[in-house]
């Protein structure tokens, strides 16, 4: 027969199914409380918390589009603050209030360290890197980057590299790719191509991810990377249906292109425009830190020790009341390199997805991505 393990997972289970029965006929009701702070009216949402459950059916639900739902959650509320609870009673906050996050990354810094979950697992593969350190060491490793960065010698190194990769191997393979008419993946080309740049830069090596043909070959670096990845994130490789894109050239002359470039306006275009990207998707959309005493936030959120905090960044950037500059270490060589790519691959391409009418469909881990590729 079963084990008492084995009958509590059971039992759990028939309530789970059960309750995402009721919930569906049952959504105006009295008997369930929303997640959040029932005594805060900001907290208040049309999400049921159930006991021992929690927010759990509204978290499997909305398992693929975490950040989407947090980002429309947030929006609901007047604090731009929600609180979730998980199984056993297990919260977690989420904020993109301005002084909020304020208060968690500066004010009380030393409050908030490196999540715990995160940090466990990345630690084999990040070490004791700034990503994973708190405290001193992150001052320490920070001071030292910063300074790395700023330097004429380092970014003459990016530029170097950057114009080397796109001469020897990202032009020339579109190219190709419009002779054989040939199908791309952009999101894994430049994917590739961002490897290749970063070990030549950080490690001095140059794995050859990216080759100027269309035949794209694993190499043992970047599969010792990514199975690494995997394995730190508990995650299983999901080989799924992509769609396409087609890669055509570029109707406008190079003549139109360069004369449009030399104007200044350009610039603050292109300038604008990876702004405008960068504010709708973050490279990393959310940052997770664990409190490390109780604390209270300007808003009045009420924060124990050992809470999980996490501060939407997505959420922020799609706030109209938030909208702002921004800045974070690496940020003019970052420009630079796009500034670099853009120019010299629109200059001579445009790109067109395969099935017309194709969106891609945003997905999120750690990083921001497309979920299918862009094709």
């Amino acid at each position: 027969m079963y084990s008492t393990k084995q009958k509590l997972v059971l039992l759990v289970v028939v309530i789970t199914i059960k309750l995402s029965e009721t919930e569906r006929d049952d959504h105006n009701r009295d008997g369930a409380f929303p997640c959040g702070h029932k005594s805060s009216e900001h907290h208040q949402f049309p999400i049921k918390s159930y006991p021992l459950l929690g927010c759990t059916l509204s978290l499997i639900k909305n398992r693929h589009r975490v950040i989407e739902w947090t980002t429309e959650l947030l929006a609901k509320s007047s604090s731009a603050t929600i609180t979730l609870t998980g199984l056993f009673g297990r919260s977690c906050i989420y904020t993109s209030n301005p002084s909020n996050v304020q208060h968690i990354i500066k004010t009380r810094f030393h409050f908030y360290q490196k999540d715990v979950i995160l940090r466990r697992s990345l630690l084999d593969l990040l070490g004791n890197g700034i990503f994973l350190v708190d405290g001193a060491k992150w001052k320490f490793q920070r001071q030292l980057m910063s300074r790395e960065l700023k330097a004429s010698t380092f970014h003459q190194l990016v530029k170097t590299v950057t114009m080397k990769e796109l001469s020897s191997r990202l032009l020339p393979l579109f190219s190709s790719a419009i002779e054989e008419d040939h199908v791309l993946d952009l999101q894994d080309i430049f994917r590739r191509f961002t490897f290749d740049m970063v070990c030549q830069v950080a490690f001095g090596y140059d794995p050859h991810y990216l080759l100027p043909s269309l035949v794209l070959l694993n190499t043992p670096l970047a599969d010792a990377y990514r199975t690494a990845i995997n394995i730190s994130m508990g995650r299983k490789r999901i080989e799924e249906k992509k769609e396409k894109q087609l890669l055509t050239k570029n109707p406008y002359s190079l003549d139109d292109f360069f004369d449009r470039m030399k104007d200044k306006q350009m610039d603050i275009y292109m300038h604008a425009s990876i702004c405008e990207s960068m504010r709708l998707y973050p490279p990393v959309p959310q940052e997770s830190k664990q409190a490390m005493e109780d604390d209270i936030w300007p808003d009045g959120t009420k924060v124990k020790k050992g809470t999980r905090v996490l501060y939407n960044i997505f959420a922020m950037g799609r706030s109209a009341e938030l909208w702002g500059p921004r800045t974070y270490i690496g940020k003019d060589i970052a420009f630079m390199q796009i500034k670099l790519v853009a120019a010299n691959v629109l200059r001579q391409y445009r790109f067109v997805p395969a099935v017309e009418g194709y969106s891609p469909v945003y997905g999120s881990c750690m990083t921001s991505k497309m979920r299918n590729g862009f094709h």
